[in-house]
């Protein structure tokens, strides 16, 4: 079964990299450059997954893998190879404008640190895809190039336009966000213990917004009733902006009519599922409702915080159908190992266990999975193909350091072996 729901991805992903080739090659002959993509290995990664179709197994499915981390870059190295970042609106005899000849305009899309063509499909995809409103014609998404460049476009946004001076974050919050935001706001930036109810905290300080995760990187992993805040901001000009990396479409904010206001902003890195667990590129994304949304388009330009268009050809086409299988395989993967190893969970994509000598808990995984032929890595992140083990928050005083344990995609043989390994280690 797994297998299989990897063959479809490999196709929609296969199939996703020649339509973009295609297109790009359509376009640089309409403008008559003489630069032809070449197959660049697109059909014979293809024909290798027409044979795992035919007879899946784990060995083929690694190196199908492999070969679309490479693809991947190459094939967005392809399609831009005629485009400039300052792209020519007229010329006198040849364009400097590549495959994007005639679609420039002076003043308003001749400079990519400010914006590009690409980009709005990739962003008015991830609304259509990944965003479920009522709402949706009214709802912007801004691409960013990482998570936190969203975040800190957010930021830019509550003070160029004079939104914030007091804030107020749960104390579990990402520990760079923590760092972010009390290197702004200084004192007035507040620490809130979001698993207490907050409508008293709120009503004392009055803050102008409030920055929450829906479930922290932490080593609580703790999830706010971020459902009851914005109850409780329903009429209120304070802005909620919600970090949704780790649960993603798991999680909807704009799906109420009555509570989906200008006010509410979300946030997520697309680094973690939005690549399938290629991990080639960073990329964040922010989005949100409202007229004063968007200015946070003209705050992204002026940042300088915009996702490249060599960043948006190396992240797939959004597919919800696709990304809702994988995000939930992970979780499941999740709940074997939580239940190998006895640790409580939730709905999450990754364990969080305290831990002496963080290091070497981390060294002795990888040796134990060394001899045992178990593919685990360490590494951060998470959502990747294959589970990787982190000491996490090392060098940081706003957090303790935990160990992560994040699975990856792999089938349940393959995570309950894995589970064996890590319980040798834990249990010592």
């Amino acid at each position: 079964m797994d297998l299989n729901e990897d063959a479809e991805l490999f196709t929609f992903l296969a199939d996703d990299v020649s339509k973009k080739l295609s297109a790009a090659d359509r376009l640089i002959k309409n403008n008559n450059i003489y630069i032809s993509h070449a197959n660049l290995g697109v059909k014979d990664l293809q024909n290798n997954i027409k044979r795992f179709q035919s007879n899946p197994t784990i060995p083929l499915r690694n190196e199908i893998t492999h070969s679309f981390r490479t693809l991947t870059l190459t094939a967005s190295s392809a399609i831009l190879s005629t485009d400039w970042q300052s792209p020519s609106y007229l010329h006198a005899t040849v364009s400097q404008a590549g495959r994007q000849t005639g679609t420039i305009y002076g003043g308003l899309n001749d400079y990519k640190r400010d914006q590009h063509r690409d980009l709005i499909y990739y962003e008015k995809k991830f609304i259509k895809e990944y965003v479920d409103s009522p709402y949706k014609p009214f709802i912007r998404a801004y691409a960013t190039v990482s998570g936190m460049a969203a975040l800190t476009t957010i930021i830019n946004f509550l003070l160029m336009y004079r939104k914030a001076k007091k804030v107020l974050y749960g104390r579990h919050t990402y520990f760079q966000a923590i760092e972010l935001l009390t290197g702004v706001f200084g004192s007035n930036a507040i620490s809130v213990d979001e698993t207490d109810p907050l409508g008293d905290t709120i009503r004392k300080y009055k803050p102008d917004a409030i920055f929450l995760d829906t479930i922290s990187n932490t080593k609580e992993a703790v999830s706010p009733d971020i459902a009851s805040v914005r109850t409780l901001l329903k009429h209120s000009q304070t802005y909620l902006v919600i970090d949704n990396t780790v649960t993603s479409t798991g999680r909807q904010f704009l799906t109420n009519p009555l509570l989906a206001g200008r006010h509410v902003i979300v946030w997520e890195s697309l680094n973690k599922f939005h690549q399938y667990g290629l991990d080639r590129v960073t990329g964040g994304i922010l989005y949100g409702t409202g007229i004063q949304f968007e200015n946070l388009f003209d705050v992204r330009e002026h940042s300088g915080t915009i996702l490249p268009d060599t960043h948006v050809f190396s992240i797939p086409t959004p597919n919800r159908k696709l990304f809702d299988k994988r995000l939930k395989r992970i979780i499941r993967n999740t709940r074997i190992l939580s239940e190998m190893l006895n640790i409580h969970h939730l709905d999450r994509p990754f364990l969080t266990l305290s831990q002496k000598k963080l290091q070497h808990t981390v060294k002795l995984c990888i040796e134990n999975s060394k001899k045992l032929g178990v593919n685990v890595a360490a590494g951060t992140s998470f959502g990747l193909p294959w589970t990787r083990v982190y000491a996490v928050a090392t060098h940081t005083p706003h957090t303790e350091p935990f160990l992560r344990i994040a699975p990856g995609s792999e089938t349940v043989e393959e995570i309950e072996a894995i589970g064996r390994v890590l319980k040798k280690v834990l249990d010592r």
